[in-house]
């Protein structure tokens, strides 16, 4: 903000407590004076009031550019955001100011009379920079004279186009002024002018505009600032000044770290707006518009609005008007952290919010944040006391006394002002019970479903212990809370349940169900749910393959659901009569898709990805048409130039019992290089977790096959024994055969692909894999005396199978892979531990965990890493103490990947390189 001076002169007063000139003389006033109603209005700028913050300036080879931003502050509160605060002065000046905005006003007036009276004299002379600097000097220091000062710093770019010669000068409000090639006014001045000066002086005159440009992109810094900028740039051929655009805030202060996000870890979240009428190509992105960045979900109000999170409010978007990403314009402000809203129509100018956020045992949310500060929890965080287990979960300790539920809050539409508000108080639809909801570790928004009556939601059965069932039920609660939740599905019988969607007609709710307690990957199988007869069904049986996604069409007489299915991410369509379901299709059947919509006239919106294409929108017509309508992987000049190589291959190989499995190759983007005849590419095999999961046809942000194959390796991604999408047989061939089956899978896949793919070294083969593949590549250590595989990568995998069974916090997942509790089937769990094969370690080995990993303690990387050092074989352990089963900070994962990819590169004298790898890796983080 504008700083002025405490005082202008060494005696006092202080300037603002000014009121006339017989109190500052000591001259006794008349007692009365006669005042009318306008005096106020007559009277001088005494002080900033509202204020525009810094501006930089800056000398380069063609001329000189200003930059400044649109806001201008009231105190604190940013009230204006579309001043301008750089013009024009003639053809070759720009002047921009901090500083008080009324006086800023007043000075343009006064240099706008200059000009114009300079351009009646019609004598060919033009106002050189150094004339208009002087003016100003002048005119500060009259107004600072007569104790009436401006309360501005200015800045003056401009071109004298009779000495070809930039120039660059600073006025303050006392008149004072300089030179120089680096100029920043308000809080810039402390922050920007150093990097300024670092980044410029000494290379003015080599300084190409783009460089200048990017240079006060990147240092324009201020605490109350706005990010809309406009920069001016002077040069011989005149001055211009730039429409208000907006840049990256993700700003990296230390020189050399390259961090993908700001400090504090989290990848920025942007808004965009895609038409669906979009004509332009697909690799076209002028008409995808970017709203507002640092929101965290987003939901359409009605056609001209959406409603976006903030912090702990619901803001709402006018589609038809522009939003500064500094503002939010309130809908509700929740008085602690929620996330995951829904939000459903009740009438055209009413509608309700429903979010999750959680409460102490009282369900109360106005008391949460008395709760979290009181000496009582302070006491428990010391000495967390439990009587049932589960204690810890995923990344976090569990507080008994704490679950998230659901809210609901009514909102209504102003007639007038057509502003969305809360039209009541926020709402505990679950107070009084002992349920949670979204289902923890992972749960979210598909967790529960809300109509204009009712919300369906699923939950962990509360009568059973959660660590060693996956039993949920599925609830329906009155969406205005008039009711407690009802318990719709059978007490027993069945294990985990989800995925809740009511019906647009509100006359069923549709879900997921799985046969077995206790068995996270058994067949999802579709249920309906009549509210009218209160009766449940089951359908599609015979469909071999596990939905995870499901939403109606509007007019309720199509579920599309997204699957699982042989190494793709298709949508079906499913046809709907009455509460019955009847036939399906497959209407996207390549890639992965995801996020299907469904229009109100037919079409569906849905996002798809590739192994070489992040998500991107696309829309499928009527016809069976697709059109894509963006293209996020071009969306940034910086990524422009990243080749992906030759596109994935799928191949097939006989794995153990002879069963036909699957996988993927992908080339090294010099594969495509003119190369000699005869080059051979290093291998890396990739090892999935789950064990039930699979390398699908999708993008992902974690162990990406293109990065690797961006480092120079072929990479082949196996589906062993265990995979999801190839039916409910494939994936049980996992139980109870973890260190036989899939290993030989994994051993005869590997064989495969040096047999019949030529440009493969076999002398040159690593391997890697996380969770159950982290504990796969530690099997494969103890079983590679042929030296086959020359280094291998663990992250996150297990070391000693049975001191995993009882430190785990999901105690059902061992005890359905290894067939019961260790103490009455000890043998799986001994014989398929690669701890019992260490003496047989030779292989160099890096070794990855997280501190904050309860699903397999850090005691197993840590005793992996032990066990190479004891036994002398080359080995790194890469612990990241804040990190859970995943790694989830973006410089943590910058550093994964340099280090997991040099180490590879290691031993295997790869000439690929790991940082620009790694670098593609977290381009769309």
């Amino acid at each position: 903000m504008f700083a002025y001076p405490g005082q202008t002169w060494s005696s006092k007063p202080h300037v603002d407590q000014v009121s006339s000139t017989s109190s500052v003389w000591g001259l006794n006033a008349p007692a009365s004076q006669p005042k009318d109603a306008f005096d106020d209005a007559r009277q001088k700028t005494q002080q900033p009031i509202v204020t525009g913050t810094s501006v930089l300036g800056l000398q380069y080879k063609d001329g000189v550019m200003l930059a400044t931003d649109t806001l201008a502050s009231y105190g604190s509160l940013a009230r204006f955001m579309d001043i301008q605060r750089l013009e024009r002065v003639g053809n070759n000046v720009v002047v921009g100011a901090s500083g008080d905005m009324s006086d800023w006003q007043n000075l343009k007036y006064t240099l706008t009379k200059l000009i114009e009276k300079e351009e009646l004299e019609n004598d060919g002379h033009a106002l050189t920079p150094a004339q208009v600097y002087a003016y100003l000097s002048r005119t500060m220091y009259e107004k600072r004279s007569k104790m009436d000062p401006l309360w501005n710093a200015l800045v003056l770019g401009g071109y004298d186009a009779k000495t070809s010669e930039p120039f660059l000068g600073y006025v303050d409000l006392l008149g004072t002024t300089y030179q120089s090639t680096t100029i920043a006014t308000g809080f810039g001045l402390h922050l920007a002018q150093p990097m300024l000066r670092k980044a410029v002086e000494g290379r003015e005159a080599d300084l190409s505009e783009e460089e200048a440009r990017s240079i006060l992109e990147d240092f324009y810094r201020d605490a109350r600032s706005l990010n809309r900028f406009q920069i001016a740039k002077i040069t011989k051929e005149g001055s211009y000044i730039s429409e208000p655009y907006s840049v990256s805030t993700e700003w990296g202060f230390a020189e050399g770290v390259a961090y993908p996000s700001s400090k504090t870890g989290e990848a920025e979240k942007i808004l965009y707006r895609v038409p669906l009428d979009n004509t332009r190509a697909w690799n076209d992105n002028s008409a995808v518009k970017e709203l507002v960045n640092g929101v965290d979900a987003a939901v359409f109000l009605d056609n001209e609005t959406l409603a976006f999170v903030e912090g702990q409010k619901v803001c709402q978007y006018p589609l038809s008007g522009g939003l500064s990403p500094a503002s939010c314009d309130t809908i509700v402000s929740v008085p602690a952290p929620f996330k995951h809203i829904r939000i459903t129509r009740t009438s055209d100018s009413t509608a309700t919010i429903v979010f999750a956020a959680y409460v102490y045992d009282d369900g109360d949310l106005d008391k949460v944040s008395e709760h979290d500060t009181s000496e009582q929890a302070a006491s428990w965080e010391l000495g967390m006391v439990y009587d049932a287990t589960m204690v810890r979960h995923w990344d976090r300790w569990l507080n008994p006394h704490k679950r998230k539920q659901l809210f609901a809050v009514d909102i209504r539409k102003s007639a007038t002002s057509q502003r969305w508000s809360a039209d009541g108080r926020i709402r505990n639809l679950m107070k009084g019970t002992r349920l949670e909801t979204p289902v923890g570790p992972l749960g979210g928004p598909a967790d529960f479903s809300v109509s204009p009556h009712w919300v369906a939601f699923t939950a962990k059965d509360p009568d059973v212990p959660p660590a060693w069932h996956t039993r949920q039920q599925i609830y329906m609660v009155p969406l205005d809370g008039s009711a407690s939740p009802k318990r719709i599905t059978a007490r027993e019988g069945h294990g985990w349940v989800g995925v809740p969607v009511i019906s647009p007609k509100e006359d069923m709710v549709v879900f997921l169900q799985q046969d077995k307690d206790g068995f996270e990957s058994d067949l999802k199988v579709l249920q309906t749910y009549s509210l009218e007869t209160q009766t449940q069904l089951e359908f599609a049986r015979d469909w071999d393959v596990s939905p995870d996604t499901l939403t109606f069409s509007p007019d309720g007489k199509y579920l599309y659901a997204a699957v699982t299915e042989d190494e793709q991410r298709p949508v079906y369509q499913i046809e709907v009569h009455g509460t019955q379901l009847g036939h399906r299709q497959a209407l996207i059947s390549r890639a992965s898709a995801s996020s299907p919509l469904p229009l109100k006239d037919g079409r569906l919106v849905y996002l798809l990805s590739s192994l070489h294409s992040p998500n991107d929108v696309y829309l499928r017509e009527h016809n069976g048409e697709t059109r894509r309508l963006t293209n996020f992987l071009r969306w940034s000049d910086a990524h422009k130039d990243i080749h992906m190589g030759p596109e994935p291959e799928r191949f097939t190989w006989k794995g153990s019992d002879d069963v036909d499995m699957h996988g993927w190759i992908l080339k090294p983007p010099s594969y495509e290089d003119e190369v000699p005849t005869g080059t051979r590419w290093p291998l890396a095999v990739l090892v999935h977790g789950g064990p039930e999961g699979d390398w699908n046809d999708g993008w992902s942000v974690r162990w990406n096959p293109a990065t690797f194959a961006a480092a120079g390796f072929v990479v082949v991604t196996l589906d062993p024994s265990g995979s999801t999408g190839f039916g409910q047989a494939m994936t049980n061939r996992v139980l109870e055969h973890w260190g036989d089956r899939v290993l030989e899978d994994v051993k005869k896949g590997v064989s495969h692909i040096l047999q019949t793919q030529a440009y493969v070294d076999p002398d040159r083969v690593v391997a890697a894999g996380a969770s159950f593949g982290g504990y796969l590549i530690n099997m494969l250590q103890g079983h590679n005396d042929d030296k086959l595989f020359k280094a291998l990568v663990t992250h996150d995998g297990i070391f000693n199978a049975l001191s995993m069974y009882y430190s785990t916090e999901e105690t059902y997942f061992a005890e359905s892979e290894f067939g019961g509790v260790p103490w009455e089937k000890p043998e799986l769990y001994e014989n398929f531990s690669p701890h019992r094969f260490v003496s047989h370690w030779n292989t160099p080995h890096l070794i990855v965990h997280g501190g904050r990993d309860y699903r397999l303690s850090p005691a197993e990387g840590i005793s992996a890493f032990h066990a190479l050092q004891r036994r002398h074989v080359p080995s790194r352990l890469l612990f990241f103490p804040d990190e859970g089963h995943w790694v989830n900070d973006p410089r943590n994962s910058l550093k994964w990947h340099n280090v997991v990819l040099q180490w590879l590169q290691q031993w295997t004298s790869s000439n690929g390189t790991a940082a620009n790898a790694a670098t593609t890796a977290l381009v769309f983080q």
